[in-house]
Parts: C-alpha cells; structure tokens; sequence
C-alpha cells in the first residue's frame, strides 16, 4: 500500500461550512488516494467541486473548489467510481443523523430531473471552469462567453438557459417546486413570485 502526503487544493469540509447544508453539488473526482493522517490511513479523493446553488459573492458565480481534498466514509464510495472518467457526481449534500457519540456523515442524496437542469445551467455559465481537466459528456465543448443575465434564451432553449432563468428555477426547486422545468416563462415568473 502506497501512501501520498495530500496534495495542495482547496478546503473541503461540510463541517466548516453550514452554508453548504443542502445545496447542490457537481463533483468532478480527478484522483482517489490513501492518506496517512494522525489516526490511521483512508482514503481521499481531489476534485473539481461546485456548489451550483451557493452564489460566491466575489464572482456573482456558484462556489467553485479546484482541486479539494474531499475524504469520508460516505462521500469517498460515492464519488471516487468516477475517477478516469468524464462523468461527474450530482446531489444534494445533507449530513446524516449522529451516531452516538459521533456526528453524522455527509452524503449525497440522489438528483433529479430539475437539478440536472440547473447544474447543467451553472455548467454552461461557467465553462471551463475545470481548469483542464476533461469535459463531461453530453453537448459539444467550445461554449461561447456566458450569456448576459438580461438576454433571451437562444431560440430552441428552455427557458432557464440564462443566468437569469437559472436563478429562477434555483429558487423554484429549493421551494419544493418538483416540475419546474416544464413551465414556461410566464409560469415559472408567477410561481416565483408567490415565495418572495
């Protein structure tokens, strides 16, 4: 067994950060190792991380970690199947009723069609944004600038292809709003109105 000293990126500790508690997360595993810490080995794997639902105030963007540092015996199994690939972990981040003595694990539930929508939305705003790594499958790379949030969905997309629209149905999902993404405009405007 091969021991590595961890690698340089950023935090990743759901502990640390009660912001996180149920938001969305695209997780995009690049590497799985075993760490030597003060209480034995275990695994850790690095990945490119983003908190689709958590604006960073900085950019105006979703949260991103390059290169954290995300260990766990919950999350690690999760995530680190896809290591070599180009597919990516999606699901809320909720933490696990304590056992004991000890505090809940943090996991992450299973996604549905709406948060595919928006993390696919977040993913079009923020392209390139893994810094090198390779694409996830699906659309076709080479994303032009990111649309202004006051322009229209180019013809053909859902209403929610802009950072705007996006925003919109992020507030519609966390409002326990399932279907979402089969209102139109007009609909998805006078539903999130009701939860000012």
């Amino acid at each position: 067994m091969a021991y590595s000293q961890p690698a340089k990126g950023e935090s990743f500790s759901p502990r640390d950060h009660p912001e996180w508690a149920n938001k969305l997360f695209v997780i995009y595993p690049t590497a799985a190792d075993i760490v030597q810490f003060e209480d034995g080995p275990s695994e850790v794997v690095t990945a490119d991380v983003m908190i689709v639902d958590l604006i960073d105030p900085a950019t105006s963007k979703p949260k991103l970690l390059l290169g954290a540092r995300i260990g766990g015996k919950a999350l690690v199994p999760a995530i680190k199947k896809y290591v070599g690939t180009t597919d990516a972990a999606l699901g809320r981040l909720r933490q696990l009723p304590p056992k004991g003595a000890k505090s809940g694990a943090f996991v992450l539930d299973d996604h549905t069609d709406a948060e595919i929508a928006l993390a696919t939305s977040a993913e079009a705003s923020n392209a390139g944004w893994r810094g090198g790594y390779g694409q996830p499958a699906g659309p076709p790379t080479g994303v032009a600038s990111p649309v202004p949030a006051t322009a229209a969905p180019a013809a053909g997309s859902p209403w929610y292809a802009t950072a705007e629209g996006a925003a919109l149905l992020g507030k519609l999902v966390s409002n326990g709003v399932a279907n979402a993404v089969t209102f139109d405009l007009a609909t998805a405007q006078m539903v999130g109105a009701s939860f000012a």
